[in-house]
């Protein structure tokens, strides 16, 4: 199809060369005479004919209320805001519009933008200096590992001048993996940047001050120290990610082009081989707007970086953890094994983004490749030998046994001679001797294995091995002198320690002083249990009163009632305690060291009230009216201590504090998340309402807190100034009329008057 300059050209061609009239290039080229007149008249097409806008007669009623929801939207969390679809739902059912979802689609297009709900980010173009700064960060990625897929995370380092990336995936973004990919990606680039953007990283980054500032952690800045670079944090959220432009981009198209599909891979080490193969294959790729290769541009860039020391520096983490009753030590929820005989004991972890290393001391007893994903169990079959050795009928459906079939490590030699065994589970054939195929023997029913009372019958008993005290013929009743014949029952195996415990606890009513052979394994047993069963009031106390117990010769049950008291006791009190501190008072004020007499007009009966708790299961409010300094905080702090001791949820905040943190959080889009966490709390003390002018935005967020707790919890206000005048500190006179209609309803109103509260504690009497 031919455009409007050529069908000109044409027609001018035509005419000069063989002088047609006009009708006759209107009949030659089938356009209209007018079309002819305007060809010969100039060479260039006129513009087009502009057409007043058309009248929309079906939506302009409703113009003026779609604007209305379109700018509350402002207001609005992102995710719940109106779509045109919505809109035009609302104007269906609410306005009965006769209006298609089409027209209002366009209309709420194009009034987005007007508005400015819809921005276009732009940015500014940068030139980076050679080797001056990279970008680190870390992406989320799926991949299948041994078979299921898991999420994994990658480190990212990219030099900000050539472009070059370096990739390596982890099973983790804790600390040990962002330290060790900073000592991998130097190792790849063979030099060091001199400056490093981040974001807000919780492995670099342990609190985001004002501005730039920041409290870094000490592992970072040891790392930062050793290799000599420098950091810039970007601004937190999401306005701060176009400062970091660079690796967020190249996240997405590494993601894109090297792991779509999703990857697969026996192991983490052969998934990181996928992922250097493509970074060789990223050499040869020219980014846009330039003009050599990324690996051309790199071999430059390299000259200018800083060398690598010569000492390496360890990424590794060093750990804690005490080895529970199946010889397991939990790491990052995770589990791996070690040599049964270190059971109870407190041993070092080496954990590495890798591997997760296992110290008695300087000696490593175990080593294990770090699990991906939570709550694995990582367990060799060889540091249970020495158990099974003892109990040979656990190995079968050992979980051991089956990681080490599937690892490979428990051969097809392993199994035949296993099978060979002489019942085909590993079972060893006891010597009669021994007693183990004495099912048969007789024996007295009340009396011991050979049929006599005293410590002979009791070492018997008790499984003693002592060669002078041997087993009968499995066919000879034995008897003592003057013994009768009671009965005949088979002799029983050998109990173990568990057993002779749980049998003496049978016989004897009292706890005695009796020192047992098992004190020391019991006790770390019991450590290892109360560990796994989150005890630890149980394992620090457990022998101190057992010591009490023997003394007072308590029983059992009381014993038993003691330590689970003990641990209740401590555990109310931790409660408290956190409870409290999640209070964030600014300093602890009961309401007994509150001096009643030197406030008039409060009545120490409504203060007792309020003491015991009754308002909070109501949702009522309490608001403090009076001068500063005449004990508003005071009281206000122990209304707050006090229900934190009754188990309420509570938090002190100033109106100035409540009011940043709620703007804050719209500007991060997390309003919703912040107002409900505020609803949820029993009480709510707002303080030093009145002291700073709330300008009609934080007004509006504060209220949506009040309005939030309305009648469900309780919300406690101290303030210095009088209702009538709080329209000085809230512009809005509606919106003072409904903040100060919800907070007065039900409300125990307490008035502290003018006298300063401060100066009468300090004021003493004269000396006569």
């Amino acid at each position: 199809m031919r455009s409007r300059v050529e069908l000109f050209e044409t027609i001018r061609k035509d005419r000069t060369r063989e002088d047609l009239s006009i009708r006759e290039l209107a009949d030659r080229h089938h356009v209209h005479r007018r079309t002819v007149r305007q060809a010969l008249e100039a060479a260039v097409p006129p513009p087009r004919k502009v057409y007043p806008p058309r009248l929309q007669p079906a939506i302009a009623p409703w113009t003026a209320v779609i604007d209305g929801w379109l700018e509350a939207d402002k207001l609005a969390p992102r995710k719940q805001r109106h779509t045109a679809r919505r809109v035009w739902q609302r104007l269906i059912a609410e306005h009965q519009a006769a209006v298609s979802e089409t027209t209002v689609s366009r209309y709420v297009a194009r009034r987005r933008v007007e508005l400015g709900l819809i921005r276009v980010e732009v940015s500014v173009p940068q030139t980076h200096l050679p080797g001056a700064e990279a970008e680190v960060d870390f992406g989320e990625l799926w991949a299948g590992t041994g078979g299921t897929p898991v999420k994994l995370w990658m480190f990212v380092m990219r030099l900000s001048c050539s472009g070059r990336a370096f990739h390596v995936v982890f099973a983790t973004q804790a600390q040990e993996a962002f330290l060790e990919g900073h000592v991998l990606a130097f190792q790849h680039f063979g030099g060091i940047p001199g400056r490093i953007r981040y974001d807000n990283l919780k492995p670099a980054v342990t609190r985001v001050c004002k501005g730039r500032d920041r409290d870094e952690s000490e592992r970072f800045i040891a790392l930062r120290s050793h290799y000599g670079f420098d950091s810039f944090f970007c601004i937190p959220g999401i306005t701060g990610a176009h400062e970091k432009g660079g690796v967020e981009g190249e996240i997405g198209r590494f993601r894109r082009n090297h792991l779509v599909p999703v990857p697969a891979a026996a192991s983490l080490a052969g998934l990181n081989e996928l992922v250097r193969a493509a970074d060789l294959a990223d050499e040869n790729r020219v980014i846009t707007g330039r003009h050599c290769t990324i690996g051309a541009a790199f071999e430059l860039e390299k000259l200018t970086l800083l060398p690598v020391p010569t000492e390496p520096f360890d990424p590794a983490r060093l750990l804690t953890a005490r080895v529970d009753s199946r010889a397991r030590v939990s790491v990052r929820q995770s589990f791996y094994s070690v040599p049964a005989r270190y059971a109870g004991r407190r041993l070092t972890i080496r954990l590495s983004a890798s591997a997760v290393q296992i110290l008695d001391g300087s000696a490593m007893i175990a080593e294990h490749e770090r699990a991906v994903g939570r709550l694995t169990e990582c367990l060799v079959l060889d540091h249970y030998l020495e158990i099974l050795k003892i109990k040979p009928g656990a190995l079968p459906g050992a979980t051991a046994l089956v990681q080490a079939r599937r690892s490979g490590a428990f051969t097809a030699i392993h199994q035949r001679y296993w099978d060979a065994r002489p019942d085909g589970e590993g079972r060893r054939r006891r010597h009669p001797r021994a007693g183990g195929d004495l099912a048969g023997a007789p024996v007295d029913a009340r009396r011991g294995a050979d049929g006599c009372d005293g410590p002979r019958r009791r070492r018997v008993g008790a499984g003693s091995g002592r060669s002078d005290h041997r087993r009968p013929h499995p066919h000879r009743q034995p008897h003592c002198a003057g013994g009768a014949d009671r009965g005949v029952v088979p002799i029983r195996p050998a109990r173990t320690d568990v057993d002779r415990l749980r049998s003496t606890a049978d016989r004897e009513p009292t706890m005695t002083t009796t020192t047992s052979t098992v004190d020391a394994a019991a006790q770390a047993c019991i450590g290892a249990a109360a560990r796994e069963l989150h005890l630890p009031t149980v394992r620090t106390e457990a022998v101190r009163l057992a010591e009490i117990a023997l003394r007072e010769r308590q029983s059992h049950l009381g014993y038993l009632a003691e330590v689970l008291a003990a641990e209740v006791d401590d555990r109310s009190e931790r409660r408290r305690t956190r409870r409290i501190n999640d209070a964030h008072f600014p300093r602890l004020k009961r309401l007994a060291d509150f001096k009643v007499e030197q406030v008039p007009g409060l009545q120490p009966a409504q203060l007792a009230t309020l003491a015991k708790g009754g308002y909070l299961a109501a949702g009522e409010p309490v608001v403090l009216l009076g001068d500063s300094g005449t004990g508003k905080s005071h009281l206000l702090i122990g209304l707050g201590l006090a229900a934190c001791e009754q188990g309420r949820r509570v938090r002190y905040v100033t109106t100035a504090q409540l009011v940043n943190e709620l703007v804050e959080a719209a500007d991060e889009r997390v309003l919703s998340r912040v107002v409900g966490r505020y609803g949820r709390l029993d009480l709510l003390l707002l303080d030093e309402v009145g002291y700073v002018k709330i300008d009609p935005r934080g007004a509006e967020l504060l209220f949506q807190v009040i309005t939030e707790r309305e009648e469900r919890a309780s919300i406690g206000l101290a303030t210095n100034l009088p209702f009538s005048e709080w329209g000085s500190v809230f512009t809005d006179a509606r919106l003072v009329a409904a903040i100060v209609d919800r907070v007065t309803f039900n409300a125990h109103i307490i008035e502290t008057g003018s006298q300063s509260y401060r100066l009468g504690s300090k004021t003493k009497p004269q000396p006569t």
